[in-house]
């Protein structure tokens, strides 16, 4: 919804959950027993700005290109020129010399490798198929992008309980309007309290980004 109209009904506030994603599932697989380093995917968390505009530079695409193609990297997305590539198709509208300046990219390329161990440990208990390949070989059938999503979503939402558990004690009065991955309110909230509660009560430690919008 457009945040103007919301603020002129009073939603003046609109808190979101910092890069969501990526942290909930590098702090799920860490819950896991992953404990590799994950040098890049920790940078990137704390400089996620400067690492867009360095992968914009040099692999001459555009900044929201550069965050799109990340996001699709940490959903377990595949770079390919493959013309059904949905990365390749709708993000980067086909541009197969910007495609290879991805995958030959060393940011992208230690990226896709801590992301394919962080996929593996948040992976390895769910039951899979045994399928057969073209060339007559078993193997088990790929965790499929939906079952991706499915963990992810699982996670905000544990998040996300807790928060509205926080603003129902804490401020029973406030108005509140909740998104996916962030909330709206008519009242200003003790957002370092909220962040305690969280890691208190799931583990897991985030960051909240919010911002007063102009009626």
């Amino acid at each position: 919804f457009p945040s103007h109209d919301k603020a002129q009904e009073g939603y003046i506030y609109d808190y979101d959950l910092e890069a969501a994603a990526p942290t909930l599932l590098l702090q799920r697989a860490r819950l896991m027993g992953l404990n590799k380093p994950t040098p890049v995917m920790d940078y990137y968390l704390a400089n996620k700005t400067v690492v867009r505009n360095l992968i914009a530079e040099e692999c001459g695409i555009s900044y929201q290109q550069a965050k799109l193609v990340i996001t699709s990297i940490l959903q377990g997305g595949v770079l390919s020129a493959y013309s059904d590539n949905k990365t390749y198709r709708d993000v980067l509208n086909r541009n197969s010399i910007a495609t290879r300046a991805l995958q030959n990219n060393d940011i992208i390329t230690s990226l896709r490798g801590e992301v394919g161990m962080i996929w593996r440990t948040l992976t390895r208990d769910i039951p899979r198929e045994m399928i057969t390949t073209k060339t007559g070989r078993q193997q088990r059938s790929r965790i499929t992008a939906k079952q991706k999503s499915e963990i992810y979503r699982q996670e905000e939402q544990r998040v996300m309980k807790e928060i509205k558990r926080w603003i129902k004690k804490k401020e029973p009065m406030a108005r509140v309007m909740t998104e996916h991955d962030g909330w709206r309110s008519d009242t200003m909230m003790d957002v370092i309290d909220i962040i305690d509660h969280v890691r208190r009560t799931t583990g897991y430690v985030i960051k909240i980004e919010w911002n007063k919008i102009s009626p």
